[in-house]
């Protein structure tokens, strides 16, 4: 999917496939979530933010300019600054994108194993009528889940699973493989296995070819 840009998280960012963002991205990302209550750039697990210099900006509507006018954010530390951007930091890092990031109200659950392709969660209590979590993951197509189900997608676009009350005590993990990944190895293997065979008769038939008649050879 690397070359693709998601819809909706281009579209809640507005960002394009260059990445290249509106000056209102800035502010946006350190807006709170109705859903989850977290600020955006906790649910994408940001830990540094860079904020470009808008050239030839309006000193009469401060907003559009982030870079001259935004304060830095409580828990945030600017590093460095040019004639050309800011950057800020977290001053307690984040995990990088991937993990879980926010679970509904007494839902308790705590990641045991991580992957580039998987995530497993141990469930240790879930409300009656289950409860959620959210990682910052776009929900591409090619999640499954085991011991729960996908859920709509926080902000249209970041993964979320629904975990039922029966979880409470037992695992969830979480798998990503792009659709038709699985059928496309087994024809990949199909087709290696076909060449081989191919090739050994192949070969075979040719050196029944080259080889002499015995019927002319003399002692």
């Amino acid at each position: 999917y690397s070359p693709l840009m998601h819809r909706a998280y281009a579209l809640d960012l507005c960002v394009d496939s260059h990445g290249v963002v509106c000056w209102e991205t800035g502010p946006r990302l350190f807006e709170v979530d109705e859903h989850t209550g977290l600020p955006l750039v906790d649910l994408l697990s940001l830990s540094s933010v860079q904020i470009l210099a808008r050239p030839n900006a309006d000193p009469e509507f401060p907003g559009s300019d982030p870079y001259t006018f935004a304060d830095v954010p409580e828990g945030w530390s600017e590093v460095a600054r040019d004639e050309n951007a800011a950057v800020w930091v977290r001053d307690v890092p984040v995990q990088g994108a991937g993990g879980m990031v926010w679970a509904s109200e007494g839902t308790s659950v705590a990641t045991t194993e991580a992957t580039t392709t998987s995530v497993t969660l141990a469930v240790d209590t879930v409300p009656v009528g289950g409860g959620q979590v959210v990682f910052s993951r776009l929900d591409w197509p090619g999640y499954t889940v085991e011991g729960g189900t996908l859920a709509a997608s926080t902000r249209d676009y970041l993964l979320t699973v629904e975990v039922p009350e029966s979880a409470a005590g037992s695992e969830i993990t979480i798998t990503f493989a792009p659709p038709g990944w699985r059928v496309g190895l087994g024809l990949l293997a199909v087709a290696v296995g076909g060449a081989v065979v191919f090739g050994l008769v192949d070969v075979r038939r040719r050196f029944r070819g080259s080889a002499p008649d015995r019927s002319t050879l003399t002692g």
